[in-house]
This record gives C-alpha cells, structure tokens and sequence, in this order.
C-alpha cells in the first residue's frame, strides 16, 4: 500500500512537471512567433484534444464531453492550438468536481471559429475575469489549486498569435465557467 500511494504521487507529480513543461516550451514558441500555420478544422481539434484527455477526465470522474455545430477552419499552428485547448480541458477538469462535467464546442460565430471549454466547477472570482490571463497570476490559493499560473496566459498568447482573443465568464454568478477561443476563420478564397 505505500508503494502504491508512493507511485501514485509521483505520477501526479510527473504529470504536473509535465504540463509545466509543454506550458513554458508552448509560451517560447509563441513568443518567438514560431508557428507552422495551415488550415485547421476545428471540429478535428476540439475532438483530437477530448481523446487526449479523456483519461485524466476519467480518472477524476468528470464527464469529458464535445460537441460540435461546425467544420469552420481555421489558419493556425496545430500543435499551438491543440496545445491551448488541452490547458483550457485541463484547467476546467482541476474544477470540475467529480460527478461534474466539462464539454469542448466547436462553434461558428459570423466570419469567427469559437472553441469554447465549459466546466460545472465553481466559476471564475471577480479577480480572476479581470487578471488570470496574465502570466504568474494566481487567484487566492484557497481557490486556485496548485496551477502554475501560466495556463490561461499561455492560450492569450496562442489567441493574439493566430489574431484571435480570449475571453472568460461564468455561467451564473459564482457557478460553473465558460472560456471561449476565438479565431478569424478561413473562407473559400480568402486567407
């Protein structure tokens, strides 16, 4: 039994270091302006990140769910976005409680793609709407967790590289959190 509660720490431990690391390589290289932009569908990416991390979903018993209402493309670095929606499923599901749910959307919004993360947790502190997508920004440890403070700041930069924002809201007053990715999409014809 303690070898086992022994790995299982270091397996929280090495996921954690693990994202801190895909976290400061993904900020470089958007600071660095590093991007290979082709055509993304953004169903195809909101699909490819909810298999991706079903697992850690399942294993805190949160529904992990996506739905789609569009094919929108988007001119974008795949790994960049892909890497942005996997923060943005990661931060929900530390949220979410278990039992809870996080859904991934790929939508159409006039000549925009959203790609919006929704979570039952306990919803953003007024601090937070106003600053979490800054880097290092910690909301009140009681209710940020163990983050690294990169996160949200990471997927800002993703959004303002591919000319797109990000913006953050609760559902309800102090109850379940919605963040919504939005991308200049590709039309037939125009890039």
């Amino acid at each position: 039994d303690d070898y086992r509660r022994t790995l299982q720490r270091l397996q929280v431990e090495t996921r954690r270091l693990e994202a801190l690391a895909q976290s400061l390589l993904l900020t470089a290289r958007s600071d660095a302006g590093v991007t290979d932009a082709t055509p993304l569908s953004t169903r195809g990416t909101a699909e490819g990140a909810v298999a991706r991390m079903q697992p850690l979903a399942r294993s805190r018993n949160i529904a992990l769910t996506c739905t789609t209402d569009t094919d929108a493309e988007v001119l974008a670095d795949s790994a960049m976005l892909e890497g942005a929606l996997v923060a943005l499923i990661d931060n929900a599901l530390r949220f979410a409680p278990p039992g809870g749910t996080v859904d991934v959307a790929a939508r159409a919004s006039g000549n925009d793609a959203l790609l919006v993360v929704s979570d039952t947790g306990p919803g953003f502190s007024e601090a937070a709407l106003r600053d979490a997508t800054l880097r290092f920004w910690r909301d009140d440890p009681a209710r940020s967790g163990s983050g690294s403070g990169l996160g949200l700041a990471i997927v800002r930069a993703v959004a303002e590289r591919h000319r797109g924002t990000i913006a953050l809201r609760n559902v309800t007053a102090g109850s379940g959190a919605v963040v919504e990715l939005r991308l200049p999409a590709v039309h037939a014809g125009r890039l």
